[in-house]
């Protein structure tokens, strides 16, 4: 899609809608999905941007009603990148069974 193009306006063929839906992570979840961590661009956070927060929040949605886990931040959330990187690495930690190092 050339970089103009707004998700939110633009008309979609339906050959690239059945595409998009295929792709899209939702389409496929069920209760036997991996956790997911989302860190989504304050900056991306605007109308017709595909890398909206939007898609990070319906996510969490979709996949707390499976009762899978999703954690979503901002990355505004992060007072310093090593807050960032602490968040990171927890979730890490505690999904694939890693003593904290501390």
């Amino acid at each position: 899609m050339p970089v103009t193009f707004n998700w939110d306006t633009d008309a979609i063929s339906p050959e690239l809608d059945a595409k998009i839906k295929d792709a899209a992570p939702i389409t496929h979840l069920t209760k036997d999905a991996p956790p997911v961590y989302a860190v989504s661009s304050k900056e991306a956070d605007v109308p017709g941007n595909i890398h909206n927060a939007n898609f990070a929040r319906h996510l969490k949605k979709m996949m707390d009603g499976l009762g899978v886990e999703c954690e979503i931040h901002m990355n505004t959330d992060f007072a310093t990148p090593q807050a960032d990187l602490e968040s990171r690495m927890a979730f890490l930690r505690k999904h694939l069974g890693l003593a904290d190092p501390k």
